[in-house]
């Protein structure tokens, strides 16, 4: 019998990969696409026969509540990253619910949920300051994770924390954090001079489309899997990107995050709770999983790879 999936955020640059790995995977399968506003594929997913497209908003899930109940799967990928609390919360918290509630629990097989690291600790465990001081979008997913894992779709879903998500071009929508990369040299020239404390994880979008799919044939060990590659500082990616752009780094100053706060109060710019935390705590470092914890290759497990593969494309 033919699988039905059920796919939301696919016009966006991660929802692009894991389409590409769905036809590699379940090239079957029919896709359902709930997507806002289908012109902005950039590929030609919406003509392919085993395609629905459904134009709807997130707030419009009723519009596919008769669809729902014959999905095997669910890919949640869209989110809103508005900044009223009331509505991020009513769009990635209560509609997300309401869109499980319209499946069947005899049918639907497994829910693959995409939230952010930012609500986690290094630990991978809830952090309060998220719920109190997050910026809505972090404060919503927040209040979306626990109400997820207090349903009785619990034990149906996968969650999985992104951190920071790379890639795009080459046809693919450019991902949020790589569009800053359009002026990339004239930031490296300024920022080749600052020795920066701290350290993150990165994946990009198309490792991040196989751990995603993965995740519907293989039971992974943990149902909350943070998505990157081993940490790496930020100093080390500042130099990483140099050295590409053949940018010299042999002098830099160490920049603390007490001296940032310093500046900060000095010249009176405004920081909401939220940054001034991530200010504090500028190491953000989780136990992650990649494709390599599922069997498969990781197609960009260098920094300098996806930063590359960007810059060329730009050039």
């Amino acid at each position: 019998m033919q699988d039905q999936i059920f796919i939301t955020g696919a016009t966006g640059c991660i929802g692009h990969y894991v389409l590409d790995e769905l036809k590699q995977v379940f090239p079957n399968a029919h896709y359902h696409l709930f997507a806002r506003r289908p012109e902005r594929f950039k590929n030609n997913a919406p003509d392919w026969d085993n395609t629905t497209v459904y134009p709807f908003e997130l707030n419009e899930m009723e519009s596919v509540k008769d669809v729902l109940p014959n999905m095997d799967y669910i890919i949640h990928i869209a989110t809103v990253w508005g900044y009223n609390l009331d509505d991020n919360i009513k769009l990635n918290r209560d509609k997300t619910l309401e869109m499980f509630n319209y499946c069947d629990p005899k049918k639907l097989k497994r829910i693959i949920y995409f939230s952010t690291a930012s609500i986690l600790t290094a630990n991978n465990e809830l952090n309060e300051v998220a719920k109190t001081d997050g910026i809505p979008y972090v404060q919503s997913k927040y209040h979306a994770y626990v109400a997820i894992q207090e349903s009785k779709w619990a034990d149906k879903i996968i969650t999985l924390f992104p951190t920071v998500v790379l890639g795009g071009g080459n046809g693919y929508p450019i991902s949020h954090i790589s569009s800053g990369f359009k002026t990339i040299r004239k930031t490296m020239r300024y920022l080749k001079w600052l020795r920066l404390k701290g350290s993150f994880h990165f994946l990009h979008a198309k490792d991040i489309a196989k751990v995603t799919v993965a995740c519907l044939n293989q039971t992974p060990s943990t149902r909350d899997i943070v998505l990157g590659n081993p940490e790496v500082t930020f100093n080390s990616t500042i130099k990483s990107i140099c050295n590409y752009l053949k940018i010299n780094t042999w002098f830099q100053i160490p920049l603390s995050s007490s001296l940032i706060l310093v500046v900060i109060a000095m010249f009176r710019i405004k920081v909401d709770s939220w940054a001034r935390y991530c200010i504090k705590h500028p190491n953000f470092s989780y136990n992650v999983q990649s494709p390599e914890h599922f069997n498969l290759d990781v197609s960009y497990p260098k920094i300098e790879m996806a930063v590359g593969d960007i810059l060329n494309e730009q050039q």
